[in-house]
């Protein structure tokens, strides 16, 4: 992340931290929307963008935490760390969520829309 004339200064990065963690808990919102909009059994079947390609387009993001908390961890912001595997968890949980529904386990889909539920208000 550069700006003119240098590196970004923590505070750009943390504020990029914040909004890329905010579109992850928003794309949980919007899944958890169409659950209570439309309940399990149509959620993967609503016109496009369903909630597979919400995922498709939260797991992008998730895939680079990884090295990114590692660089956090090793710079002592450890409050960006904290953030980043809250939206790794939040990611989890959509993907079990949207496995659980494939499978028609409705209790296990409960129980994920509950722990998404209580982490959105974290």
């Amino acid at each position: 992340m550069a700006v003119a004339g240098g590196s970004a200064t923590w505070v750009q990065i943390e504020q990029r931290v914040d909004q890329i963690c905010a579109d992850v808990f928003q794309t949980a919102s919007e899944v958890l929307k169409s659950v209570e909009h439309l309940g399990f059994v149509n959620l993967l079947s609503e016109p496009k963008p369903n909630a597979e390609d919400k995922m498709l387009r939260v797991k992008v993001v998730e895939s680079v935490f990884t090295a990114i908390i590692g660089y956090f961890e090793q710079n002592d912001k450890h409050d960006l760390v904290q953030k980043m595997l809250n939206a790794k968890q939040q990611i989890l949980h959509l993907e079990m969520l949207i496995y659980a529904v494939k499978s028609k386990d409705i209790d296990e889909s409960n129980r994920l829309v509950e722990l998404l539920e209580k982490q959105r208000h974290i």
